[in-house]
């Protein structure tokens, strides 16, 4: 991903996430911050330019520069032999209007489905914009394509519309631009593309959100007008609403304010109208110090890195500070108590393309019971008594198809237990869960604390009578409870029975952050890693590699559905 500069993004935010994009001042901006170049392929049956030449700003606002190619129009969808970062199919539906509506879809989904087979980069389709019958059964037909195959994404061409209304389409100028689709449409699918759908493929999603309370989440200084003074704008409950949906999918939200921590609490309490609740944070970081700091402690607490925060602040200052302490938070200038920090929410790179997960719905409460088990580890006399006190269960699933996106997520997002850093995308990953020489194990947790969700994903494959793990990766948030030799033995303990095999190769690999990784795998496998990456081999029937599984002091299962 390129490195940008928050600061100087910060004055694009007004252009960026009006509610009426304006073409003439879009084009004004252009990134003076280094950017990744990413090659983008187009396939079309109609116009696309209108959407391509405003495509650069929402791009280079998230650090990306897109390097394009432009077919022909072709009615037929005739895929050349190439292959890019990234292809998106423009289609315009209605001119296949003498198909009935199940035969266009199963000739388009085949078009589809020959383009995934041969061009390895992500895949991008436009669903029909129409609000037609017709319209809605290719989109439920595309939807569902989606969810079974890999490292698909849809560019939401009907929600646009639809939010257009009359002004969706222009006959008039279709002459012109070739396209049914009004500037407006054209614009919303430039923003759509630029600022959620090519960043959420090639970017980390943003796992945090930094908020500041005077004059961010309401108008008012508490320390001034204290908890009754503050007043909730119809902007600001807006900001909140939307804090607390992003909750919802899996965000965690910091408060992050200089105020005294009883005035926050007796704030809370008292302003039962906030929609925005204490049991929706997850951290809090009031106090008289700077906020790079609190951001820094809560990603300690949060067991996150620093970069996948972004900082939400009515404070030029604060934010020109925290830029230069910790370049890679992003931010976002909550400059008045209207709707548009909400809106810049609603697009911005990492949160926009987001949807919940069960994991994302369970991160917070996960997070928050990690202290009390931190608690219970403290008074325990012994590892095994602690985990039997915490009820763990461990549920493992083996090639589980539906989880694809998950388990993808885990080794690109993973970097302290990561062990090959392999960074297996949705495609690399699908081939371990369709090729008979192939595992893929993913590992699910819960106490009677928390439910953890899915928290470790092991890769492995058959190839000469061995086991190769090629890739090993456990969340953060699992790590620290004395599990790890249980969960990885339990998963390589279910490959080795499918592969009939007797040794197991681990792959290494040296990073940045993931000496942890490292760390365990000296440990189990009882030797010396040095500082290179490589490859080391354990006869797995040994008696010591054995005895972890017997009698464990936890409970473990395999999902068999």
């Amino acid at each position: 991903m390129g490195v940008m500069s928050s600061i100087e993004s910060l004055g694009w935010q007004h252009t960026l996430f009006m509610k009426r994009l304006n073409r003439f001042e879009l084009l004004k901006l252009r990134p003076d911050w280094p950017c990744a170049k990413i090659s983008l392929r187009v396939y079309r049956n109609h116009g696309v330019e209108q959407v391509l030449s405003a495509l650069p700003p929402f791009l280079g606002f998230g650090g990306f520069i897109a390097e394009v190619w432009t077919g022909d129009y072709d009615d037929s969808l005739t895929f050349p032999p190439a292959s890019a970062d990234a292809s998106l199919v423009w289609i315009d539906f209605s001119r296949y209007a003498t198909l009935a509506t199940g035969e266009l879809i199963d000739w388009f989904l085949a078009r589809l489905d020959a383009l995934r087979a041969t061009d390895n980069g992500a895949l991008i389709v436009a669903n029909d914009p129409d609000d037609t019958p017709r319209a809605a059964a290719i989109n439920q037909a595309l939807s569902d394509w989606a969810k079974r195959t890999p490292r698909v994404a849809l560019l939401g061409l009907a929600k646009i519309t639809s939010g257009l209304g009359a002004a969706a389409f222009d006959a008039r100028r279709q002459k012109l631009t070739a396209t049914r689709l009004s500037d407006a449409a054209c614009l919303e699918a430039a923003r759509e593309l630029g600022l959620s759908v090519l960043p959420e493929m090639f970017a980390p999603p943003l796992k945090a959100l930094a908020v500041d309370l005077d004059n961010t989440l309401y108008s008012g200084v508490l320390g001034e007008d204290g908890a009754a003074g503050v007043v909730l704008t119809p902007g600001h409950k807006l900001l909140q609403e939307k804090l607390v949906e992003l909750q919802s999918r899996g965000l965690l939200i910091v408060i992050v304010s200089k105020n005294e921590l009883a005035d926050v609490q007796a704030l809370f309490a008292e302003r039962t109208d906030f929609p925005l609740r204490p049991e929706t944070v997850s951290d809090w970081r009031v106090s008289w110090n700077g906020k790079a700091a609190g951001i820094r402690e809560a990603a300690a607490a949060l067991r996150i890195s620093e970069d996948a925060f972004l900082l939400i602040d009515d404070n030029l200052g604060e934010l020109t500070s925290v830029a230069a302490e910790l370049p890679r938070v992003r931010l976002v200038y909550a400059a008045a108590a209207d709707e548009e920090t909400a809106a810049a929410l609603d697009y911005f790179p990492g949160l926009s393309g987001r949807s919940a997960s069960r994991t994302d719905a369970l991160r917070a409460s996960d997070l928050q019971a990690n202290r009390k088990r931190e608690a219970l580890a403290v008074t325990a006399t012994d590892p095994a008594s602690y985990l039997k006190s915490l009820g763990v269960e461990i549920v493992l699933a083996m090639n589980p198809a539906e989880d694809r996106g998950r388990l993808a997520e885990m080794c690109i997002k993973t970097n302290q237990f990561n062990l090959a850093l392999a960074r297996l995308d949705e495609l690399m990953v699908d081939r371990y869960l369709v090729d008979p020489e192939r595992r893929a194990v993913m590992v699910f947790m819960k106490d009677r604390l928390a439910d953890s969700g899915s928290v470790a994903a092991l890769f492995a494959r058959r190839e000469a009578g061995v086991l190769h793990i090629d890739e090993l990766c456990i969340s953060c948030r699992a790590m620290g409870r004395h599990l790890e030799d249980i969960m990885i033995a339990a998963a390589i303990e279910g490959a080795v029975a499918e592969l009939a095999v007797e040794t197991v190769r681990f792959t290494h690999a040296v990073g940045p952050r993931n000496q942890p990784a490292r760390a365990w795998l000296a440990s189990f496998a009882a030797v010396d890693l040095g500082d290179q990456p490589g490859h080391v081999d354990l006869a797995w029937r040994q008696p010591r590699l054995s005895s972890m599984l017997v009698d464990p002091p936890v409970s473990i299962k395999w999902n068999k559905s």
